[in-house]
C-alpha cells in the first residue's frame, strides 16, 4: 500500500511538470523559439485563477475556463503576434530571441508582483484531496485526477495531430516550414495557434502546481525545472515528454527520496539538495549526454555571426572612455551616503555584466549561469575568510579561482554546444550549484549567511564607503583591460576565426577547444570577483537575496538590452540595473525598463540602448557638421562688415579705370 501511494503521488507530481514540458516542446517544434518565459505564463494564469475565484468569488469552474481556456492561450497568441513574429521576420539572432522571452518573463513576474504584492497566497484546489479506494488501496483522489488529466491531455494532443486538418498542417510546418509555405499553408497562423496551445498547457500546469500555495518567484523557478522534460524529449516528442515527466522526474524522485542519508553530514546535505533539485540534475545530465540537439539553434547562430555591431571610431572611443572615467572618479563627490552604497553595487554589476559580454558578445556563446559563478565565488571567498582568516584580498582571489572551476565545468559542454542548448547547460549548472551549495544550509552557513569584511592593502583600509568605491573602480578598470585583451589579443583573433567558420578554423590548424575553455574561465573569474564585491558591499553572503538563479536570466536580458557586443553595453546595463532606481526614487523601475526594452529589442535602432545612443550621437554630429559647413559657406550679413577695410574714393576710381595708374605715376614723377 505504501509503495502504491508513493508511486501514484510521484507520477502525479511528475505528470503536472510533464504538462508544462509538453507546452515547451509544442512551441519549440512549431516556431523554433525556446520560450524561457513559459513558467512565468503559468504563474500569471495561476494568479488570474486565484483573483477570479478567491478575490472576486467567481465559481471555480467558470474561473478555470477563463484563466486556462482564455487568458493563457490569448496571452500566448498575443506574444507570438506582437513580440516573436516581428523578430522572426527581421532575422533576429538566438540571443535576441532569448532576450525577448526573458523580457516577457520579467514583465509578467513584475505584473504579478505589483498586483498581488508578491506575497505567498493560498491557491484554489481543482480536485479534493480525500482518499479514494482502488483495489483495496486508499489513494489520494487529487493525485489520481491529475494523472487522469495528463492522460486525457496527451490523448487529445495525439488525436489533434493525427486526425485534424490543422494538426496535419502544424506537423507539416514543423517538419519543413519552407515547403509548407509553398503548399499555401499559413505558417504565421500555425505558429500563433502553437503558441496559444503551449501557453494553455503552461497555464494548466501552473494552476495545478499552485494548488495550496502561490509564490511567484518559487513557482517560476519550479516551472523552469520543466526544461529538463523538454530536453529529455529532444524538444521534438510529446509522448516522450509525458513519459519522462511521469517516470523520471515523478516516480524516479519519489523512489530516490526513500534513500536516507544523514542530513547533518556534508555528503548527506548535498545529496538531499540534489534530490530536491532533481530536474536540474536531469537537465544538466541530458545536455551532456545528447550529442545532437542544436538543429534549430544553429541557423540562428550563423545569423548572429553575420550581424555586425556598430562600433565607434578609435578617437571617439578614446574621448568617451576619458569622459566616463572622469565622471566615475568624481561621482562620490556628488552622491550621498545611501546613493554611494548603490554606486558600489553599480560597479560590481558592471564587472559581472562585462563577464557576460566576454562570453556572449566576444565569443558568440550564450551563458545563463552567471548567478551561479558569482555565487560560488562569493561563497568560497566567505568560507575561506571565515575558516582560514587570510587577508580579504587573498580570500577574494581564492573565490575567483573556485569560480574558474565552475566556469570550466560550463565550458566543457561548450566544446560541442552553442546557441540555446549551451544556454540551457549553463542554466542547469546554475540551478545545480544553487541547490547543492548556495542554498544548502549545512554548507552555505544557514539563513543568516556568512559575514564578509572589506579588504585592506599595504595599510590602506577600504572599509569606508568612498575608499571602497575607488577600490571597486580600480577593479572595474582591470576587468575591462582583461576583457579588451581577450577581445583584441590572440584569443580574440582565434574567436574571430571560429565565429566566421569553425570548420574553416579547424582546417587551418586552429583548435577551438582551448580558447572556449579560456573564455569561460575568464568570464567565471570576473563573475566570481563581482560576486565577492556584492557580498563585501552588503557585508554578508546571502544566496537567496543575492544569487537566486532567476537573477541570471534578468542579468542576461539587461546586458542584451544595454549592448552585448561592447564593454560599454555592460556599463549601460549596470547603470540601468542599479542607478536608475536611485535617480527615479522608486524600486522596480529598472526591471520594468529592461523588460520592456527586451520585449522591443527587435524594434530598437541599433538593437540595443548603446547602439541606439550611438546612432543618435552620430546623427547629432552629422547635423552639427552640416550646420558648421553651412555657416562657412553663407555670406556675411551687412552688420558683420563694420570692421572690414573700406577703399578710398581714389582707389575706387582707379579700379574703375577712370585714373590710369601708370600715367598718374609718371605725372607724379615728372612734377
Amino acid at each position: 500500500m505504501f509503495w502504491a501511494q508513493l508511486i501514484v503521488a510521484g507520477a502525479a507530481s511528475g505528470g503536472v511538470l510533464a504538462l508544462s514540458g509538453m507546452g515547451i516542446v509544442l512551441t519549440y517544434k512549431a516556431t523554433g523559439v525556446f520560450n524561457l518565459a513559459h513558467g512565468a505564463i503559468g504563474v500569471f494564469v495561476a494568479y488570474t485563477l486565484y483573483q477570479l475565484n478567491t478575490g472576486w468569488h467567481v465559481p471555480l469552474g467558470i474561473a478555470l475556463v477563463i484563466a486556462v481556456g482564455i487568458v493563457g492561450p490569448g496571452l500566448g497568441f498575443g506574444l507570438e503576434r506582437v513580440v516573436f513574429r516581428p523578430l522572426q521576420r527581421s532575422g533576429a539572432t538566438t540571443t535576441e530571441k532569448l532576450a525577448a522571452s526573458l523580457g516577457v518573463l520579467i514583465v509578467l513576474v513584475g505584473i504579478v508582483y505589483v498586483i498581488w504584492t508578491g506575497q505567498t497566497r493560498v491557491g484554489p484546489r481543482l480536485f479534493p484531496a480525500h482518499p479514494f479506494s482502488l483495489g483495496g488501496v486508499r489513494l489520494p483522489f487529487d493525485r489520481l485526477a491529475e494523472l487522469g488529466l495528463l492522460g486525457a491531455t496527451s490523448a487529445a494532443l495525439w488525436a489533434f495531430f493525427r486526425f485534424t486538418k490543422l494538426g496535419l498542417r502544424m506537423r507539416a510546418v514543423v517538419d519543413r516550414p519552407d515547403l509548407a509555405e509553398l503548399s499555401s499553408i499559413d505558417v504565421n497562423r500555425v505558429a500563433g495557434i502553437a503558441w496559444a496551445m503551449g501557453a494553455g498547457l503552461s497555464g494548466l500546469a501552473g494552476v495545478l502546481i499552485a494548488s495550496g500555495s502561490l509564490d511567484p518567484y518559487r513557482m517560476t523557478l519550479f516551472m523552469i525545472a520543466t526544461f529538463s522534460i523538454a530536453v529529455v524529449a529532444r524538444l521534438t516528442s510529446l509522448p516522450m515528454a509525458a513519459a519522462s515527466g511521469v517516470l523520471l522526474i515523478g516516480i524516479g524522485r519519489a523512489l530516490i527520496e526513500q534513500v536516507e542519508l544523514a542530513s547533518t553530514s556534508v555528503v548527506g546535505s548535498i545529496y538531499q539538495s540534489l534530490v530536491a533539485g532533481l530536474p536540474a540534475v536531469v537537465l544538466f545530465a541530458a545536455l551532456l549526454l545528447y550529442r545532437r540537439l542544436d538543429v534549430l539553434g544553429e541557423k540562428a547562430e550563423k545569423q548572429q555571426r553575420a550581424a555586425s555591431a556598430r562600433r565607434a571610431s578609435p578617437a571617439r572611443s578614446a574621448r568617451a572612455t576619458i569622459s566616463i572615467a572622469a565622471a566615475l572618479i568624481i561621482l562620490p563627490a556628488v552622491l550621498g551616503t545611501g546613493a554611494l552604497e548603490q554606486a558600489h553595487r553599480f560597479l560590481a554589476f558592471t564587472i559581472l555584466f562585462a563577464s557576460i559580454v566576454v562570453v556572449t558578445g566576444f565569443s558568440g556563446q550564450i551563458t545563463l549561469g552567471q548567478a551561479g559563478f558569482a555565487g560560488i565565488g562569493a561563497w568560497a571567498a566567505a568560507r575561506i575568510a571565515n575558516s582560514l582568516h587570510p587577508p580579504a584580498l587573498i580570500a577574494m582571489l581564492g573565490g575567483g579561482v573556485v569560480a574558474v572551476l565552475a566556469g570550466l565545468a560550463a565550458g566543457y559542454p561548450a566544446l560541442r554546444r552553442r546557441g540555446i542548448f549551451l544556454a540551457l547547460t549553463t542554466l542547469a549548472l546554475n540551478l545545480v550549484l544553487f541547490q547543492a551549495v548556495l542554498a544548502n544550509t549545512t554548507i552555505a552557513g544557514g539563513s543568516t549567511g556568512l559575514q564578509v569584511t572589506r579588504p585592506s592593502i599595504f595599510g590602506l583600509n577600504f572599509e569606508g564607503p568612498v575608499a571602497f568605491y575607488y577600490f571597486e573602480l580600480v577593479l572595474v578598470g582591470l576587468a575591462f583591460l582583461l576583457a579588451r585583451n581577450l577581445h583584441s589579443g590572440a584569443v580574440g583573433r582565434v574567436f574571430g576565426a571560429i565565429r566566421d567558420s569553425e570548420t574553416g578554423a579547424r582546417a587551418v590548424g586552429v583548435d577551438p577547444r582551448t580558447p572556449k575553455l579560456v573564455i569561460f574561465a575568464a568570464s567565471a573569474f570576473m563573475a566570481g570577483i563581482a560576486g565577492v564585491l556584492l557580498t563585501q558591499q552588503a557585508r554578508v553572503f546571502s544566496a537567496d537575496g543575492q544569487f537566486f538563479p532567476l537573477q541570471s536570466l534578468f542579468w542576461f536580458a539587461a546586458v542584451v538590452v544595454g549592448g552585448v557586443n561592447s564593454l560599454g553595453g555592460a556599463l549601460v546595463a549596470g547603470f540601468i540595473w542599479v542607478m536608475l532606481d536611485v535617480l527615479v526614487g522608486a524600486g522596480g523601475v529598472s526591471q520594468l525598463v529592461i523588460g520592456i526594452a527586451a520585449l522591443l529589442i527587435g524594434r530598437i535602432p541599433g538593437r540595443s540602448l548603446l547602439g541606439f545612443g550611438r546612432i543618435l550621437f552620430e546623427r547629432w554630429e552629422m547635423k552639427l557638421a552640416r550646420a558648421v559647413d553651412d555657416a562657412r559657406r553663407r555670406p556675411r550679413a551687412p552688420e558683420d562688415t563694420a570692421d572690414m577695410y573700406v577703399p578710398s574714393d581714389l582707389a575706387i576710381r582707379a579700379l574703375r579705370g577712370e585714373i590710369p595708374a601708370r600715367a598718374g605715376s609718371r605725372q607724379g614723377a615728372g612734377s
